[in-house]
C-alpha cells in the first residue's frame, strides 16, 4: 500500500507540471514536488527512524548510567586501595622500627659475646703462659739436678763407696722433687 502511494505521489508533480513553460510555474511545481517528497519520507520513515533514535537514545542513556556506575566503582576501589596503601605504609614503618630495635639488641648481644670471648682468650693465654713458665722451670730444675748429680758422682767416685753414693743420690733427688712440686 505504501509503495502504491509512493508511486502516485512521485508521478503527480510530473503530471501536474504538464506543458506550462513559465519559470515561475516550474519553480512552484518543484517546491510542491519537494514538499510532497519530504511528506512521503516523513510518513514512510517516521516509525523506523523514531524507533531507531529512541533505541539509540536509550542505549546512550544506559551507557552513560553504566559509565557513571563504573566511575563510582572505580572511585570506591581507588579509595579502598588508598586505605590499604596507607595501612601497608604503617605496617612497613612498624616493621622497620621493630627491625631496628632487634638489630640494636642483636648488636649489643654480639658485642657482649665478643667481650666474653676476648676474656676467655685472655685467660687461656694467661694459663698457657703460666704452663709454659712452669714447664720451663721444671726443665731448668731437672737440667740443674742432672748436672749436680753428675758433678757429685765425679766428686764422690773416688772418695766413697757405692752404697753411700746411692743414699746421697736418693736424698738429693727427694729434696729436689719437693722443691719442684
Amino acid at each position: 500500500m505504501k509503495l502504491l502511494l509512493f508511486v502516485v505521489l512521485m508521478l503527480f508533480p510530473i503530471y501536474a507540471y504538464g506543458g506550462e513553460k513559465t519559470l515561475h510555474a516550474h519553480m512552484i511545481w518543484r517546491v510542491i514536488n519537494f514538499v510532497i517528497f519530504v511528506a512521503f519520507l516523513y510518513y514512510v520513515l517516521k516509525k523506523p527512524a523514531g524507533a531507531f533514535f529512541k533505541n539509540r537514545r536509550e542505549k546512550i542513556w544506559k551507557e552513560m548510567d553504566d559509565a557513571e556506575k563504573s566511575y563510582q566503582e572505580a572511585i570506591n576501589a581507588f579509595k579502598e586501595a588508598e586505605k590499604g596503601l596507607s595501612q601497608i605504609e604503617k605496617e612497613v614503618k612498624e616493621i622497620i622500627s621493630l627491625n631496628r630495635a632487634i638489630g640494636i639488641k642483636e648488636g649489643e648481644n654480639i658485642s657482649e659475646k665478643a667481650k666474653e670471648m676476648i676474656e676467655i682468650i685472655k685467660r687461656s693465654k694467661s694459663l698457657e703462659k703460666e704452663m709454659i713458665e712452669k714447664n720451663a722451670r721444671r726443665e731448668i730444675v731437672t737440667s740443674i739436678v742432672e748436672q749436680a748429680i753428675e758433678k757429685a758422682k765425679k766428686h764422690l767416685a773416688g772418695a766413697t763407696d757405692l752404697s753411700l753414693h746411692r743414699k746421697i743420690n736418693a736424698k738429693s733427688l727427694a729434696a729436689l722433687g719437693n722443691e719442684i712440686r
